[in-house]
């Protein structure tokens, strides 16, 4: 069976959009919840900064996912581990990589939406006592649902071509990992320069503003989620793992000025890593 584009494309975005909502809610209540229920209430910025602290743990898990799940990718199949951003780029026609390749990375923005406006639906719908004591667990019930879409996968779409032709030619490795690691280290580190502006731009704007607005700046929860909604409409940006910790823990420190320093290093990172990478869009995969 081949697979259409418009399978491939739904597939990759609902993916990707079902992996950021839980990654958002969970930032939104590292913003709004946690430093109130679960850390010491006498020092507000320590209680931020420990609960942002947990939001950065997670992302450590974040690798560690991808090399087993990439490395069973290379075993045994897209389909089997279920590895999206693989299936759009692998299915996409002569030209079109980059096209196809782009629709998992929608989803980031598209789960943003769908935490943030969950988050304002039900602080507009309950009292601040009924949100803090169960509203806010409501939408990682929701995620808990979104398993099915997982099996929608799996069940919609077909291996990728350029994998059922590695098989052909007997040219899967038994460790993918460490074959990445010896023989392609400086793409590899490129890559990291590459994404680093665009994972800090988005949770510095997702995850520290949220955070900053609504404690030092006397913003509403709903009225900042609000703002945000509607900002995350003309930016289709992505995520990433200390920045809000990083961003806190500078202002806080040293002045609300070193959080643009910070952004602007990343962003000369990454200029260098993009200056330093060879084009691939005509490489044949």
């Amino acid at each position: 069976m081949i697979n259409s584009p418009r399978q491939v494309l739904f597939a990759s975005l609902i993916g990707t959009t079902v992996e950021f909502f839980d990654f958002y809610i969970y930032a939104t209540a590292a913003v709004l919840v946690f430093p109130r229920l679960f850390f010491p209430a006498s020092d507000p910025a320590s209680a931020t900064l420990a609960s942002l602290a947990t939001f950065a743990i997670a992302f450590l898990a974040r690798p560690i996912g991808s090399a087993l799940f990439g490395h069973f990718g290379d075993r045994v199949g897209r389909k089997t581990t279920l590895v999206a951003a693989l299936l759009t780029v692998e299915n996409a026609p002569p030209g079109k990589r980059a096209w196809y390749g782009m629709f998992p990375q929608l989803g980031a923005p598209v789960g943003f939406l769908f935490s943030g406006g969950i988050f304002l639906a039900l602080s507009a719908r309950l009292t601040d006592q009924q949100f803090f004591a169960f509203g806010w667990r409501l939408p990682f019930l929701a995620s808990a649902a979104l398993v099915l879409v997982g099996l929608y996968v799996r069940l919609t779409i077909s291996e990728t071509p350029v994998f059922l032709d590695a098989l052909n030619r007997s040219e899967r490795v038994k460790v993918p990992m460490l074959v990445v690691f010896r023989d392609h280290p400086r793409t590899l580190f490129l890559g990291v320069l590459v994404s680093l502006t665009a994972f800090v731009s988005f949770y510095l704007m997702a995850v520290f503003t949220l955070s900053w607005g609504t404690s030092a700046l006397g913003y509403g929860r709903e009225k900042f989620l609000i703002m945000q909604l509607f900002a995350i409409l003309l930016a289709g940006i992505f995520g990433a793992s200390l920045a809000p910790y990083a961003a806190t823990y500078l202002a806080k420190t040293y002045g609300l000025q070193y959080v643009g320093y910070y952004l602007s290093a990343s962003a000369v990172l990454s200029l260098a890593g993009l200056a330093a990478t060879r084009e691939t869009k005509d490489t044949s995969l």
